[in-house]
């Protein structure tokens, strides 16, 4: 073993150098020098710098002093999450269970998370088109109850809650789902041996059971929804209405208000807020086998599925159809409708339908945007470039920790992880900090950068599990051969994770494409990408434009996500 040791280290000695310096400068540009800056300048007296440097803590006082306003964004940012994550939470967990019990093996699963597939803002523009003032429903509703008014207005907390939290639903579908189905039969069985009926039976022993999953599904969810961009960007700020995740872009870089400084010390006070729950998720999720994990006794199993009238399948299998229906069919065939109707109110006038607001994406007439071959040709090379260089990345940091234990790879590793504690938009305003007085800003490059840290721990998430199960025996025989740590990880481990690399290449896909929190910090003119154009439009009233251009984002990340989804089902199910 020594012999074998000392072989592999005289060998891999350079390569490992190598090695260490390329994670050392990635995580250093990608995670060190944004995160760090944005706490380092937000003491700092002005910035951009322009003179002498001051440490001073005027930015937090003069945030503290106006105790109004950051009780008011504090107030809304709460409301508005608490209620996403209560909506999204029944859903899911209700969901989960129909699904669990009456309908483990079909296909009806994927559509279920058919309503994330759609990107948040082309879902809010769709909710626009049909609850919005002048809203098709809305008009509807207020006819036909002879009302002056409508009852409500999508542009607030209500609303917000309302679009985010059916949006949110199908990530606590997902992750209750895993615990539901671990329930042990024996003790759902001995229930209704007992007489119990089965509302009974989901109240006194499957809630209490999946209670941990649940508590770990609502920190997660909280903790994702309180910096979240497009909703409260979209839906708030219209009437003034701000968020953690609004109030960055839309109040201090924003108007007369406009100060670097103060956006600075929010941004730190946001990712203090928001990282306690991500850091306490990521706490139980890693405690998953012990006391977080679901009570199922000595039996283990796949649960039981549940024996019913061809009526009331019928009945739960209408109540799942209804859910994809409203989440996500309704606002897409809004936006669909009226990105191919040249009436502003939607009608069935067949002479009213027409293509020019997609040709007009194309000839640059159309309204709010003046080049979209450009846009689509930044969004496309974002969606290759980010997830192609973030997955090799993450598989060189989970490479280096766990299969040739590098002495700096745990460090790193951990670097690459943690960042997922950031909320985006605090991640975006870091990179813009980062890199303001360097050649990159302006450019894509700015926004590629930026992108990498949204991606990073995506990538991780797939890259430690891959290198765990591959094992470090065909690793080692190959360093011991005498190949270096670089042509091993090329010709051993690359081809052994090909799967899950394909896996979070689409997973980052989707995620990068439709990203909006880092990307409305990062862009400039000539370098805008779809997300950051759409709501630019949405917030600008440009509907028409914006009901093509969520038709486009759609589709292009709908197909990679459902696909992504279904190999996820497939291998669960060993389809």
């Amino acid at each position: 073993m020594r012999e074998q040791l000392l072989r592999r280290w005289i060998a891999n000695t350079g390569a490992q150098r190598v090695l260490q310096s390329i994670l050392w400068i990635a995580a250093a540009i990608i995670v060190a020098a944004p995160m760090g800056l944005m706490v380092v300048y937000s003491f700092v007296s002005e910035f951009p710098i322009t003179g002498p440097v001051s440490l001073t803590l005027e930015h937090y006082t003069e945030l503290f002093a106006n105790t109004n306003l950051l009780v008011d964004i504090t107030r809304n940012t709460l409301l508005y999450t608490s209620g996403t994550t209560i909506v999204a939470l029944v859903l899911g967990t209700l969901l989960a269970v129909t699904v669990a019990k009456y309908f483990p093996d079909s296909k009806i699963q994927l559509l279920i998370l058919l309503p994330y597939g759609i990107p948040s803002v082309a879902a809010l523009t769709g909710w626009i088109i049909l609850l919005g003032d002048s809203g098709l429903i809305t008009v509807a509703l207020t006819s036909a109850l002879g009302l002056e008014s409508a009852p409500y207005s999508i542009y607030s907390i209500p609303g917000m809650v309302w679009v985010e939290g059916l949006h949110t639903a199908p990530i606590a579908y997902l992750l209750v789902l895993p615990a539901v189905k671990s329930l042990p039969g024996a003790m759902e069985e001995a229930s209704f041996t007992a007489g119990a009926s089965r509302l009974r039976t989901f109240r006194e022993i499957i809630l209490p059971l999946i209670f941990p999953s649940i508590l770990s599904t609502a920190i997660f969810v909280f903790a994702r929804t309180l910096a979240t961009v497009a909703t409260p960007s979209v839906l708030g700020v219209p009437r003034q209405i701000f968020t953690f995740g609004s109030a960055i872009p839309n109040l201090f870089l924003a108007g007369t208000s406009f100060s670097y400084s103060k956006a600075l010390s929010f941004s730190v006070l946001v990712t203090v807020v928001t990282a306690a729950p991500v850091l306490y998720y990521m706490r139980l999720t890693a405690n998953a086998n012990g006391r977080y994990s679901t009570i199922t006794g000595e039996e283990t199993g796949a649960g039981t599925q549940y024996v019913t009238t061809t009526g009331r399948r019928g009945l739960s299998y209408l109540a799942l159809v209804a859910f994809v229906c409203v989440a996500g069919v309704l606002p897409f065939a809004a936006v669909v409708w009226d990105s191919v109707y040249a009436g502003y109110a939607l009608g069935f006038e067949t002479t009213q339908f027409t293509l020019t607001h997609y040709t007009g994406l194309i000839t640059g007439e159309a309204e709010g945007i003046s080049n979209m071959v450009r846009v689509f040709v930044n969004t496309l090379s974002v969606g290759i470039i980010v997830p192609t260089t973030a997955m090799i990345l993450g598989l060189l940091i989970a490479y280096a920790h766990q299969s040739i234990d590098l002495p700096t790879g745990g460090a790193v590793s951990f670097l690459a992880s943690v960042t997922l504690a950031v909320p985006g938009i605090a991640k975006g305003l870091g990179f813009l900090v980062a890199f303001i007085r360097t050649p990159l800003y302006g450019t894509l490059g700015i926004l590629l950068l930026g992108l990498h840290g949204q991606a990073l721990p995506i990538a991780m998430r797939y890259a430690s599990p891959a290198l765990t199960r591959i094992g470090a025996d065909n690793i080692n025989a190959s360093l011991v051969a005498g190949d270096n740590v670089l042509g091993t990880f090329k010709r051993i481990v690359l081809p052994l994770v090909s799967d899950d690399f394909v896996a979070g290449w689409m997973h980052i896909f989707v995620s990068v494409v439709r990203n909006i929190p880092i990307a409305i910090l990062l862009y400039a003119t000539g370098s805008e990408v779809l997300s950051v154009k759409m709501l630019l439009v949405l917030q600008a009233g440009y509907f028409k434009t914006a009901s093509s251009l969520a038709v486009v984002i759609s589709v292009l990340s709908l197909v990679p996500y459902m696909l992504l989804q279904y190999m996820r089902l497939s291998t669960d199910s060993g389809l």
